[in-house]
C-alpha cells in the first residue's frame, strides 16, 4: 500500500496532534466521503469522540457504510 494510504489510516486509527492539541476521528457524512473529509474531535475532560459515538446508539445492524454514515449524519442534524 502507498505511504499516503498508510498515513491516512494511522490518523483515522490513532488520531493526530496539531498545534499541541490531539484530535480523534469522530465520524463522517456522505458528502464528506465525496470530498475526502471527516469530523475530528479534540477530547475534553468529560467528553471524547468515543463517548459521543456511544451516545448516538448502536449502528451495528447497518452494514453498508454509506447507509451507516447517513444515519449518523441524520442524528447529528437533529441535535
Amino acid at each position: 500500500m502507498s505511504k499516503l494510504y498508510e498515513r491516512i489510516k494511522s490518523i483515522l486509527a490513532d488520531g493526530i496532534e496539531i498545534c499541541d492539541r490531539y484530535y480523534d476521528f469522530l465520524a463522517f457524512s456522505n458528502s464528506q466521503i465525496r470530498e475526502h473529509c471527516c469530523w475530528m474531535f479534540s477530547p475534553m475532560k468529560t467528553i471524547s469522540a468515543e463517548s459521543i459515538r456511544r451516545s448516538m446508539g448502536t449502528f451495528t445492524n447497518i452494514h453498508p457504510v454509506a447507509k451507516m454514515a447517513a444515519r449518523v449524519n441524520r442524528f447529528k442534524s437533529r441535535n
